[in-house]
């Protein structure tokens, strides 16, 4: 399942580039938010030529968009660590709406695959999120950052690890009796607990 859609990359290249040296001032983010405001009304109107999910998975990524957006413009306005690690867990949060929406045009177990998959995903860049926050860390020594680092990565796998096994174990349902057994085998070997 993909979910990293054209603007959520153009949106991530523009927040590596943010620092304390492009913070803005009053009137300009005042004027990038009414700019941000018009560009979701307009994709917002785009989306009413649409039907059914395909409506609502447009209503979606407008709404994340917009998000995105504005944890970003927040971001440039006021540089911190946690403005520019709540602008990653803004991407991550509309990422995942978008593809819950997605999974609404498949049916039964699909569906309920889909979902896991795409919550298994929003995890992931949670954690990256998490990890990349403790590594900008700057007030921490070398030595407490790598161990802060290091307990956010073992963590981040041990929650994908979870993740990614009950999105196989939902897999492995849709298999007849036989193929069954031996997927469930395989995937307690490689997402099961104690692993890692």
């Amino acid at each position: 399942m993909k979910l990293v859609l054209p603007w959520m990359v153009l949106a991530a290249a523009s927040l590596a580039a943010i620092s304390p040296a492009l913070a803005m001032d009053e009137a300009g983010y005042g004027a990038a938010k009414a700019q941000i405001g018009a560009d979701y009304k307009d994709h917002r109107h785009r989306c009413n030529d649409l039907k059914a999910n395909a409506r609502d998975v447009c209503l979606k990524e407008a709404r994340g968009r917009k998000k995105i957006a504005l944890a970003d413009l927040h971001a440039r306005y006021a540089p911190s660590d946690r403005s520019i690690y709540l602008a990653q867990v803004a991407r991550a949060d509309a990422a995942y709406a978008v593809a819950q929406e997605k999974c609404e045009d498949r049916a039964g177990q699909a569906r309920t695959v889909c979902k896991k998959d795409a919550k298994a995903l929003h995890v992931r860049a949670l954690e990256d999120a998490e990890v990349a926050r403790i590594e900008a860390r700057m007030a921490d020594t070398p030595a407490a950052r790598d161990t802060a680092v290091a307990a956010a990565r073992k963590k981040a796998a041990t929650e994908r690890r979870a993740r990614d096994y009950e999105a196989a174990r939902e897999r492995c349902k849709a298999m007849q009796a036989a193929a069954r057994a031996q997927c469930l085998t395989d995937a307690r070997r490689v997402y099961g607990p104690g692993r890692g």
